[in-house]
């Protein structure tokens, strides 16, 4: 049973991963100045696919992480269970945030409420700091998760370096309004997650063939 969870759960985050990136292209990226809401109101039907896209995306993380815990081990045990645990909130915040696109559509449809007013909503201390909290924890978590990796030695350091690569890239991309640069990040955060995955079910292939050697 064991084994048959392991390949469902990678194959979810492969799949939240996948969902995420096109997610990420479908919504633009919250900047604290309404223009996401603005274009809400401006085409609600799009909004729709968005939301969707994003739900599969945290329902995959959300069920994919626990796939990556085979790859925990030894001095990387405690970065690896913080960052997946950071992971797993970011998924429940990102939820959060595609419930909260169906809602602002359904205002927007019914002429509730006009994009200015959802503008300044979207600037409520608390709404900004929410996404902030879901965004940083993705981000550290997955430092964190890098980190175990490099002390469990469970993976080949690429898969790593994706993840370092991919917070580093968001970081520049930014800080320096690099339009051209918002691909990239999200390129390589898909291909650490896959890679992740890969190891984990090959892991444990290898686990189950040296089992069963031995008892033979």
């Amino acid at each position: 049973m064991r084994n048959e969870w392991l390949a469902v759960s990678a194959a979810a985050l492969v799949i939240g991963a996948t969902a995420l990136f096109f997610g990420s292209h479908l919504t633009p990226r919250p900047t604290g100045d309404g223009a996401i809401l603005r274009l809400v109101h401006a085409d609600p039907d799009a909004w729709t696919t968005a939301a969707v896209v994003l739900m599969v995306a945290s329902t995959g993380l959300l069920f994919g992480v626990s796939s990556m815990t085979p790859l925990v081990r030894g001095r990387g045990v405690v970065p690896g269970i913080v960052g997946l645990l950071l992971l797993a909130f970011a998924a429940v915040v990102l939820a959060g945030f595609a419930m909260q696109l169906v809602l602002l559509r359904a205002l927007s449809v019914e002429g509730g409420v006009d994009a200015d007013s959802m503008a300044a909503a979207m600037r409520d201390p608390l709404q900004q700091g929410m996404l902030k909290v879901g965004f940083g924890a993705f981000y550290v978590g997955e430092v964190m998760l890098a980190l175990a990796f490099l002390r469990s030695a469970t993976t080949p350091r690429w898969v790593p370096a994706l993840f370092l690569l991919h917070v580093a890239a968001m970081a520049v991309a930014v800080a320096a309004d690099i339009g051209f640069l918002e691909d990239l990040p999200s390129i390589l955060m898909v291909a650490a997650f896959v890679g992740a995955a890969i190891c984990a079910n090959r892991g444990e292939i290898a686990e189950q063939r040296a089992t069963r050697t031995r008892r033979g």
